[in-house]
């Protein structure tokens, strides 16, 4: 597998953990993002449609704990089928850092959740968003991976890892189970250790 050209991720995990940095610290000291986060919350309301809550349950699964783990075991034995292991320590670099940092912080900030909605049990705190966390940091290792093999298709890989990290971000906000905050600074934690993978696996295969 020949790396292809792309941005250099190091900037861009800077940038992401900056951006990350500031929603923290929003959160922390119940900054404007926290009042904007409870008026997006009162729109959503008159737009949630009952009916609909099954169709976003499924989207928001799509970053659950055991999706996204399903998917590392089957990425690691087709890239081993095809003997080609530099990717794999990146990839699960990427889902056990964006796992235990997400849990940690949860477990440090303890955010209280929005008001939940009939039949929505969600135990842990609201600060950030562990399944839109690992739907971003994973689809988009797996969308560099792919694009190393089909570089004329990578808009698509691109295109793909990014609805998929959206649709689950925007389930959680649809179910009321996250703020706007928790899924925005979600995205920017998961492409942060999305970026760390990649710096590994470029290191391993010789490309700076």
């Amino acid at each position: 597998m020949r790396p292809q050209g792309h941005p250099r991720p190091l900037w861009v995990a800077l940038g992401l953990a900056l951006i990350f940095g500031f929603y923290l610290f929003q959160v922390t000291t119940n900054g404007l993002l926290v009042q904007l986060d409870h008026h997006v919350q009162q729109a959503l309301n008159d737009l949630r449609v009952p009916s609909l809550f099954p169709v976003f349950h499924a989207f928001s699964w799509l970053g659950g704990f055991s999706i996204t783990l399903g998917v590392c075991l089957i990425a690691s034995l087709w890239l081993g089928g095809r003997r080609q292991w530099e990717p794999i320590p990146g990839l699960w670099l990427t889902f056990l850092g964006t796992l235990i940092s997400f849990t940690t912080i949860k477990w440090l900030i303890g955010r209280a959740r929005p008001e939940p909605l009939a039949g929505i049990v969600e135990n842990s705190a609201s600060f950030p968003s562990g399944s839109t966390a690992l739907a971003a940091a994973l689809y988009g290792f797996l969308a560099f991976i792919l694009c190393q093999y089909r570089p004329n298709q990578r808009i698509v890989w691109v295109a793909l890892a990014f609805c998929l990290a959206a649709l689950v971000a925007i389930s959680r906000l649809y179910l009321s189970v996250h703020y706007l905050s928790d899924v925005v600074a979600a995205i920017a934690l998961g492409g942060f250790w999305c970026c760390v993978g990649i710096i590994l696996t470029q290191h391993r295969t010789g490309r700076s």
